[in-house]
């Protein structure tokens, strides 16, 4: 479920980009940071999340996943928008760094057979 939510979040704007920029009153170019903003954030946040923040990784990543969901959907401009891809951004690189050690901390006896 976290990784449909997160690549829905992560490839849902790159559909969007040629109703987007005019719908906001940005070129099309301008509009594609919506894609660029996020993937060089979460470049960055990838190996700081998970050790910057010391809390149950199953609370981490429910938070990060409704944080990627819920961050944009109330920004009433196109620079609020991208700043909020921000937030977006840390969600997915902290989302991919904590859910790949995740999987490997699950007992045997969990594991698909």
């Amino acid at each position: 479920m976290g990784t449909f939510l997160l690549v829905t979040a992560e490839q849902l704007p790159i559909g969007l980009l040629t109703a987007l920029g005019p719908a906001r009153s940005v070129s099309e170019g301008t509009a594609g940071l919506m894609v660029t903003v996020p993937s060089l954030v979460a470049a960055v946040a990838a190996p700081l999340v998970p050790v910057l923040v010391g809390m149950d990784r199953r609370l981490l990543l429910l938070g990060l996943m409704t944080l990627a969901n819920l961050a944009s959907a109330p920004a009433p401009g196109f620079a609020v928008l991208v700043s909020s891809w921000v937030l977006v951004g840390v969600a997915i690189g902290g989302f991919w760094a904590v859910a790949s050690g995740q999987r490997v901390r699950r007992p045997a006896r969990h594991a698909a057979r």
